[in-house]
């Protein structure tokens, strides 16, 4: 049997550690878990990470990554100029993801990280960074072209944009992932684009 790859290791071991923040959360999580899941001994997980807050950090990097591509290929094929319709497909698109990968959906929005963590709390700061700027420049874009109120505050749009968001991520934690995002984002969305749109758009 082929031996694997450090890098094909390290990706089981971040996979593993996603299913179970999904299953568990972030708080109780421990390294003999991990191992349990990939199917390996705990000290051969330190030969791929020197401590459980890098395995954490390596496995925040990817979730943010495929967060991010998910966002961005949900607009890529569009064929539309409305960018308002392209915002609603990236709103859309993040409420599916969030029932489709709740590991990387509870770590991402973990109060462990928020508060513990600086450098933890930096690397989900730049991720949020890059879904704002995706956000902003659609809203941008929409100005321009006259679909989006020329006097909109863009951070605070953005603001109330990610609340949505993040308060359906707290309703869905606690139905136990019964929540059905999908059948809230059609209300959440009309009233987004009430606050966002030009009158008659």
């Amino acid at each position: 049997m082929t031996r694997k790859t450090t890098k094909e290791r390290k990706k089981e071991i971040v996979e593993a550690t996603l299913d179970l923040v999904g299953e568990k959360g972030i708080g109780s999580l421990g390294t003999s878990q991990i191992a349990d899941r990939v199917g390996f001994s705990e000290a051969a997980i330190y030969k791929h990470f020197s401590s459980k807050k890098e395995v954490i950090r390596a496995t925040i990097q990817t979730a943010g990554k495929n967060l991010i591509e998910t966002l961005t290929g949900s607009i890529k094929n569009v064929d539309t100029d409305d960018n308002l319709v392209k915002l609603k497909k990236v709103f859309e698109s993040h409420m599916k993801f969030i029932g489709d990968y709740p590991g990387i959906t509870r770590l991402l929005f973990s109060d462990e990280i928020h508060f513990n963590e600086e450098d933890l709390r930096n690397d989900l700061f730049n991720i949020v960074t890059r879904y704002r700027s995706i956000i902003k420049d659609l809203l941008e874009q929409g100005i321009e072209k006259g679909q989006v109120r020329n006097d909109l505050d863009l951070d605070s749009a953005f603001t109330f944009y990610f609340g949505m968001i993040q308060s359906q991520i707290l309703f869905w934690s606690l139905t136990g992932g019964e929540e059905s995002l999908e059948d809230q984002a059609s209300e959440l969305w009309k009233l987004f684009r009430k606050l966002v749109a030009v009158r008659g758009a």
